[in-house]
This record gives structure tokens, C-alpha cells and sequence, in this order.
């Protein structure tokens, strides 16, 4: 009964802070973004005035410009901060599932998760965030070069290590030929070695491949 009455506490506490997050970011695009979209909107019905006035067109096309530079950078800090909020609030464990679902229903490949993390398991914010961009970019690889129909995400502890395998029935590469390292690998590599792990690149015994990812779990 303890141990039921606690997660259903820690279930409430999620939930109100997904909730307030919500009415923060609602707030932020109300206020902020909204606002300055309609300014933008309103410079750019202006400038139609101005056409025959090339010194004040060229004033106001300048002021349009910066405009749309603090719009861009709002936005981007209010993303940041979202995202930060949700890897803060969910388990690896639920951003897996989250990400497995996103991918099957916006590609034609059926992506599939076999999640073994207990439920002790939980990261660090940063470490998450990494995990989760690294199979995002391994998953699009999937997605855009492969031509799979069918792709597996497997995570588990080992010993002391966090290991996440994805298996896909497509047409496997050598991740060591030359032309094969694009920026999204060399991305990949980057948070790997932040994190202190490993990257291996198999191909499958009939087709396919399978990437291996060993983390070491924070101390």
C-alpha cells in the first residue's frame, strides 16, 4: 500500500508540473512570439506604403530584419527550455517509448521497443538528453538510407554500463568506408565520446544492421 500511495504521488507530481510547464509555455507564445509575429506581420503590410521611398523602405525592411532575428532567437530559447523540461520530467525509459512511437507513425518503417530498465534506472537530465539525440539521428539514418521494414530498439543495464541496441532489416554500410561519416554520425560520435561510451556498427548475419551503444552508468 506504501509503495502504491508513492507512485501515485509521483504520478500526481508529474502531472502538475507537465501541467504548469503547459501554461508557462502558453503564456510564452501568447505574450512573446505571438506578439511579435503580428509586428512582423504589420512591418511587412507597410512596406507596400513605402515602395516609392527607397530610404524609408530600406529603414523599415532593416527594422523588419530584427524583428525576425528576436523572434527566432524567443523561439528557440522557449524549445530549449521545453525540451529541457521534458527530459527533466520523464524516465529514459518513457523518452524511448515516446521516441519508438513517434518513428512508426511518421515513417513507413515499423519501429519496435524491447525496454528491460528497471525502474531505478533514471539519468541525469544531460545524459538523457544526449542518449535521445544519438538514437534520433541513428533511427533517421534508418529511416532516410536503409530501405528497412522493420527496426528494433533493445535497452537494457549490463553491469555497470547502459546498453541500447538498434537492429534493422535493411541494407547494412561500413560506417569506415570513406563518404559514409556525414555530419549526423560525426554528431553521433561527438555525444558518445561526451559520455564516455562506445559505438559499434555490425552487420546482420542475413541483412540489416545492428548498432550497439555501451554508456557507463554515472557514479
Amino acid at each position: 500500500t506504501e509503495k502504491i500511495d508513492m507512485q501515485e504521488k509521483m504520478i500526481e507530481n508529474v502531472l502538475q508540473a507537465e501541467e504548469k510547464e503547459r501554461n508557462r509555455v502558453a503564456r510564452e507564445l501568447h505574450d512573446g512570439i505571438v506578439q511579435q509575429l503580428v509586428a512582423c506581420g504589420m512591418f511587412t503590410q507597410n512596406l507596400l506604403d513605402e515602395l516609392n521611398n527607397p530610404d524609408a523602405l530600406e529603414s523599415k525592411i532593416k527594422k523588419l530584419f530584427t524583428l525576425l532575428r528576436q523572434t527566432t532567437l524567443h523561439t528557440r530559447d522557449l524549445s530549449h527550455n521545453l525540451q529541457s523540461a521534458e527530459f527533466d520530467v520523464m524516465s529514459l525509459s518513457d523518452l524511448l517509448k515516446q521516441l519508438v512511437r513517434q518513428l512508426s507513425a511518421t515513417s513507413r518503417i515499423k519501429f519496435t521497443l524491447k525496454d528491460h530498465l528497471p525502474e531505478s534506472s533514471d539519468l541525469p537530465s544531460k545524459v538523457k538528453v544526449n542518449i535521445y539525440r544519438i538514437l534520433q539521428e541513428l533511427c533517421a539514418n534508418i529511416i532516410k538510407h536503409s530501405g528497412a521494414e522493420h527496426a528494433e530498439v533493445i535497452s537494457e543495464i549490463a553491469g555497470n554500463y547502459l546498453s541500447i541496441s538498434i537492429k534493422d532489416d535493411g541494407m547494412s554500410f561500413d560506417p569506415d568506408e570513406q563518404g559514409t561519416q556525414g555530419a549526423g554520425l560525426i554528431n553521433v560520435n561527438s555525444r558518445i565520446f561526451k559520455l564516455g561510451g562506445q559505438i559499434t556498427f555490425n552487420k546482420h548475419n542475413e541483412s540489416g544492421m545492428v548498432v550497439n551503444l555501451e554508456i557507463p552508468l554515472p557514479r
